[in-house]
Order: structure tokens, then C-alpha cells, then sequence
């Protein structure tokens, strides 16, 4: 007990230095094969949006019946790509991008609905994510303590060149991961503001830190759907147009070969 302190996370000092009981694996063995290229969406109809523009369709791989949680997957015909809902939240997002991996993805895309922190911002906006704050469970018990997780240059250069070539208009700059949006406080929103943090959401920071973990490829891009000004917060608004901009975005990545 002496290595469990209550005001360290994770609480077992040693966590970092050690392996896990099982892994992501043993879990997937005998699944199907995975595409190399996998985008994760927590929206349905951003989902059908998506599916929609790129030709894709629904299929049941590849948990069938073996995953508790129901994940929705679409897919292309030449299993180049998969269209992924694994659920909202860091722990969903982190546990279905380490068994994906297990099964031969390389190259992860969050495509999500983000809130904004910039009072500048607007509903719609589009915004390219350059590291995100770790204020989630999942990445601290995955990579020592730190400030930012962060996406994979090459992914990211990558997009940011596809969205500039297609005449998109989007921002770039971090994100403030946190597990619980009912917690956000003023102070935090201020705070995380003038450090320059742009939208906050519940899954890049785990995304990120599972794949320098495990050595994949990921970034995420968001959509704003509503401005946490201290002073009012905006309500959830449907960012239709934003969520055009994705579908922009995800065909750009479908294109990415490495």
C-alpha cells in the first residue's frame, strides 16, 4: 500500500514501468483483419453523412457479438477504410483504437462536435487539432505526467495540406480533453482560454496518448456546435455546415497511404 498515494494518478507509483495483465490482443484474436485507415465518429448522422458521401456501408466486423458495446461500423468495399462509433468518451475511444490496432490499423482520424473557447469563435467553425490538454483518465495511465498529448506530425501536415488544397477554412491550436462536461467550471474555461485552447472535448487527449503508446498514427479535427462564454453558455446547436466540413475531411484522409 505504501506505493498508493490518494493525491497521484495513477494512484500504484510503478504503473509506467510495468505490463499490462492482458492486452488488446488477446482480446481481438481471431477477429477480422482491419483497414489500415479508421475514422471515429460519435455522431449518427454525422456517421450517415459520412457513409453517404464515401460510398460506405454498414457491416458488423469486426466484434460481431464479442464487444458488450454496441459499435457501429461501416465500411468500403475494398476494406480500405472503416467508419467507426465506438461510443463517446476517452475509455471507449482509447480500448476500440488499441484492439483496431491489434488487428492491423495504422491511421487514426477523430471526427468530432466540439465546444468552443474563443469568444471569436462560431458555430460551424472548423478546427484542426494541434495537441490536446490531458484532463481525462485514460492517457495517464497510459504515458507519464504531462501537459499535452499530442497527434502525429505527419497525419496532421498531412491534413492541414488536403484541407488548405481543397479551399477550406479552418483553425488550428489545442484542445481540452476532459471525461465529464457537466464539470467544466469558469475558471477552467478562462484559464484554458488564455493558454490558447480552442474547444474542449471527451477523446482526443486518450486517442492521442494510446497511439504514441503503441506506436499508430492519429489527429482529430472538430466541428463547433456551441461557445462556453462564461457569461452565457450558447446551448448545443446542430453544426450542419460543420459537420459538411468533415465529410470534406474524412475524404481527404481516405486518400492517406502509409
Amino acid at each position: 500500500m505504501a506505493r498508493i498515494s490518494p493525491r497521484k494518478f495513477p494512484k500504484y507509483s510503478r504503473k509506467h514501468a510495468e505490463h499490462p495483465l492482458f492486452t488488446a490482443s488477446e482480446f481481438t484474436a481471431g477477429m477480422p483483419s482491419s483497414p489500415a485507415n479508421v475514422i471515429f465518429v460519435y455522431s449518427r448522422s454525422l456517421a450517415e453523412m459520412i457513409a453517404g458521401d464515401l460510398g460506405l456501408t454498414h457491416v458488423s466486423e469486426p466484434y460481431g457479438d464479442k464487444n458488450a458495446v454496441s459499435v457501429r461500423n461501416y465500411s468500403d468495399s475494398e476494406r480500405s477504410l472503416y467508419l467507426m462509433m465506438p461510443g463517446a468518451g476517452a475509455a471507449m475511444t482509447a480500448t476500440v483504437a488499441d484492439e483496431l490496432h491489434s488487428l492491423g490499423a495504422r491511421n487514426f482520424l477523430i471526427l468530432g462536435i466540439a465546444g468552443g473557447l474563443s469568444l471569436k469563435m462560431n458555430i460551424n467553425d472548423i478546427v484542426l487539432c494541434r495537441k490536446a490538454v490531458r484532463d481525462e483518465g485514460v492517457s495517464h495511465h497510459i504515458l507519464p505526467p504531462a501537459l499535452y498529448d499530442y497527434p502525429s506530425p505527419d497525419l496532421v501536415d498531412y491534413l492541414r495540406n488536403g484541407m488548405r488544397s481543397a479551399g477550406m477554412k479552418f483553425m488550428a491550436g489545442p484542445t481540452w480533453t476532459i471525461d465529464f462536461p457537466y464539470a467544466e467550471t469558469v475558471e477552467e474555461v478562462r484559464e484554458y482560454r488564455s493558454m490558447g485552447v480552442l474547444t474542449v472535448e471527451m477523446e482526443a487527449a486518450a486517442l492521442f496518448a494510446v497511439g504514441k503508446a503503441r506506436r499508430f498514427r492519429t489527429a482529430a479535427v472538430f466541428t463547433v456546435s456551441d461557445i462556453l462564454d462564461e457569461e452565457k453558455w450558447s446551448g448545443i446547436h446542430s453544426p450542419n455546415e460543420g459537420m459538411r466540413q468533415l465529410t470534406r475531411v474524412a475524404r481527404i484522409f481516405s486518400q492517406f497511404h502509409h
